[in-house]
C-alpha cells in the first residue's frame, strides 16, 4: 500500500510521541526490547500461505512477524481499530503501509537503518533472518513492497517470505530468493528494470530523544 509520505510522517510523529509518553519506553534511561528473530521467522513461515485479510497486505504480514518476535505495540503502531474510508484496514497506518512502518521503526529504534542491496551481487552480508527487505519497483523513491528475511542461502543470499499482489493475483511465498520471482519465474530486474531494494536490519536498541 502506498501512502503520502509527508502526511504519514507528520501523523506518525504525533502518534509516536503519544506512544512514548504513555509507555515504558518513556523512561529517560532508555529501554531495549529483545527481538526473537526465530519467533518472527516461525510466524512468517507458518502464515505465508494464509489467505490475505485484505489486498496489498505485505506490510501487515511483516508487522505481525515483528510482533511475534517480541516488538511491542504502542500508540504509534498497533492492531487496534482501523483506518481508511473506502477500504478500511486494521490498526494504525504504520501497521499496514510500507513507508510508515519503516519510518516508525527508524524513529523508535534509531539503529534500525536501511542498507542498499545490489541486484548484481545477490549477496547481502549484513542480512539476518528477521530483517526486512524493502522494494521500490519503479526506482522512483517510493517503497512499494516489504518482505521478511527467513533464511540465508549459501553465498550470503537472503531468502524471504511475504504476502503480496500482482494485479488481481496474490503472491504468498514461504521462501524465495530476494532477487528472484518464483511466480514469473525469473529475476526481478527482468520484470522491473529500475527496481531498487534496501535491507532494514532490525536493531531494537532504544535511545531516548530527550
Amino acid at each position: 500500500m502506498k501512502i503520502n509520505r509527508a502526511a504519514a510522517t507528520a501523523a506518525l510523529a504525533v502518534s509516536l510521541a503519544v506512544g512514548l509518553a504513555g509507555s515504558a519506553m518513556a523512561d529517560d534511561t532508555g529501554v531495549s526490547y529483545a527481538y526473537n528473530r526465530q519467533s518472527a521467522v516461525d510466524w512468517a513461515e507458518q502464515h505465508a500461505q494464509d489467505a490475505e485479510p485484505f489486498p496489498a497486505s505485505c506490510t501487515w504480514f511483516v508487522t505481525n512477524a515483528l510482533w511475534a518476535g517480541g516488538l511491542p505495540q504502542d500508540a504509534g503502531w498497533n492492531a487496534a481499530g482501523s483506518h481508511g474510508h473506502l477500504q478500511p484496514r486494521p490498526g494504525t497506518p504504520s501497521a499496514t503501509a510500507a513507508q510508515p512502518l519503516l519510518d516508525y521503526l527508524s524513529a523508535r529504534y534509531p539503529y534500525t537503518k536501511p542498507v542498499g542491496m545490489d541486484f548484481t551481487a545477490n549477496a547481502v552480508p549484513q542480512a539476518e533472518p528477521g530483517d526486512i527487505v524493502a522494494y521500490d519497483w519503479e526506482g522512483d523513491g517510493t517503497i512499494d513492497h516489504l518482505a521478511l528475511v527467513v533464511d540465508i542461502a549459501p553465498g550470503q543470499y537472503p531468502e524471504v517470505a511475504e504476502w503480496g499482489t500482482d494485479g488481481t493475483n496474490p503472491t504468498r511465498y514461504v521462501k524465495r530468493g530476494w532477487t528472484y520471482s518464483e511466480k514469473d519465474p525469473g529475476w526481478l530486474q527482468s520484470k522491473h528494470p529500475y527496481v531498487k531494494a534496501w535491507l532494514w536490519h532490525v536493531d531494537t536498541t532504544y535511545l531516548p530523544s530527550f
